[in-house]
């Protein structure tokens, strides 16, 4: 169980890191746009240029109608294009790369802009993780089977060094083992 709770989430964090870097090369070729429409509320997932962008609109009530999905994909523009908002009722907040506006136009928006670095670069953190818990699991469950940690080969009958490829063997006690609080 204690595995799982470390790959299932090192698997999903895998696919967004897949996704993202996907994106990010594609941005600079197209600009997707992907539209979820819960009445009255709006939701759109941008990808171009190296930037995600996720906005959540609010219009008044009977603004929206139509289909809950849409997707379009154009040809990338030369530049991001985010514009800096200004006025009593706007909100733009900026911090390096990323950006968050906020305000009331005819509608309620909050739009919030990061560079798809970011997403890429933390969702590789969980599965670079996951590798080197496999590693060690790999050896601890070896070298609890009486097994050379390097090659496998049986290592019981040789209490010093593995007879296949000269690794020293491990001694029963050298688990790595957190203090006893008694």
């Amino acid at each position: 169980m204690k595995r799982a709770a470390v790959t299932v989430p090192a698997a999903v964090s895998a696919v967004v890191f897949v996704a993202a870097s996907a994106l990010w090369v594609r941005g600079y070729w197209r600009h997707d746009l992907v539209w979820l429409t819960r009445a009255p509320t709006v939701y759109i997932f941008d990808s171009r240029r190296g930037t995600f962008t996720v906005n959540r609109l609010v219009h008044p009530p009977g603004a929206v109608e139509g289909d809950p999905w849409f997707m379009r994909r154009v040809q990338a523009p030369s530049k991001l294009g985010l514009v800096r908002l200004r006025g009593e009722d706007l909100r733009d907040r900026r911090l390096g790369p990323f950006a968050v506006q906020s305000g009331e136009l005819s509608y309620h928006f909050v739009l919030i802009a990061f560079p798809c670095w970011f997403v890429v670069a933390t969702s590789a953190i969980l599965p670079a993780y996951w590798l080197v818990l496999r590693r060690r699991w790999r050896r601890e469950r070896l070298r609890d089977q009486g097994r050379c940690e390097r090659c496998g080969y049986d290592v019981r009958a040789n209490p010093d060094r593995c007879p296949e490829c000269g690794t020293p063997v491990a001694a029963e006690g050298d688990h790595f083992q957190l203090p006893d609080r008694t």
